[in-house]
């Protein structure tokens, strides 16, 4: 039975879950991971790279659609796909690549898997002003912010998210990206003035709240600059651009 019927045989028998459901999942996993492998180019050294972001397809019919969005939408289901491209490419020269999933309508089941380098994963702008906003493109694996336009010393590295409160450090912190995952880590002078807020409402100081200089970042959460004494700025990652006021 191919992708197609799989997905339609499961979506007729409703969510109880059944041994032939898992067997589903690991087909358009594998079918997945394959169309990421065959994107793989080779750096002087023999070893695999991968494109930094790349977006995945998937075409059922439309009695199969929700099943296939319910894959795909699953964490564990993009994790599973991201240890099987790590396992056929080891050793991985740098991160996976970002991915993201499309379900669409068509006549025959089928994945393609295509390079996306211009995609913005995400953005980081100040909470309440969509104006002071920075994409997170695909190119890039970190991201700097801070007071002014240069991150530090003048005419160095120039600051992606550029802030005006006096209380922020011109090098407050760096923002890394490691595949999918994203994390913070705050300059030596900023680190007892930044806290990450989690969903869950509590407030994690990168450094001082961890044995990590850095602390992870989910999409959603926020970043709170502050002079200890009342004044703070936030900043929060999205994975969508910052709605512009009136629109």
């Amino acid at each position: 039975m191919g992708l197609l019927g799989k997905l339609r045989t499961l979506a007729s028998a409703g969510d109880a879950p059944r041994d032939d459901e898992a067997l589903d999942q690991i087909t358009l996993r594998q079918r997945v991971a394959d169309g990421i492998v065959a994107l793989r180019q080779y750096d002087r050294h023999g070893h695999g790279t991968l494109p930094p972001a790349v977006e995945v397809v998937v075409t059922v019919g439309e009695a199969s659609q929700q099943v296939a969005r319910r894959f795909v939408d699953d964490p564990g289901f993009d994790a599973e796909v991201g240890a099987q491209v790590q396992n056929a490419l080891a050793p991985l020269s740098g991160p996976l690549p970002h991915r993201t999933y499309r379900v669409e309508r068509g006549e025959r089941s089928g994945v393609a898997v295509r390079e996306c380098s211009d995609a913005v994963l995400a953005w980081l702008h100040v909470e309440g002003d969509p104006a002071r906003a920075c994409p997170w493109r695909a190119e890039r694996t970190e991201l700097y912010l801070g007071r002014g336009r240069w991150h530090g010393a003048e005419g160095g590295r120039p600051n992606d998210l550029q802030l005006a409160e006096r209380f922020v450090s011109r090098a407050a912190a760096v923002l890394r990206r490691a595949g999918t995952a994203f994390t913070v880590e705050p300059s030596p002078g900023q680190a007892a003035f930044l806290a990450i807020l989690r969903a869950d409402g509590r407030r994690v100081r990168p450094g001082l709240d961890t044995v990590e200089a850095g602390a992870r970042l989910a999409p959603g959460e926020r970043i709170e600059l502050s002079d200890g004494a009342g004044q703070a700025v936030v900043l929060r990652l999205d994975r969508e651009a910052p709605a512009k006021e009136g629109a």
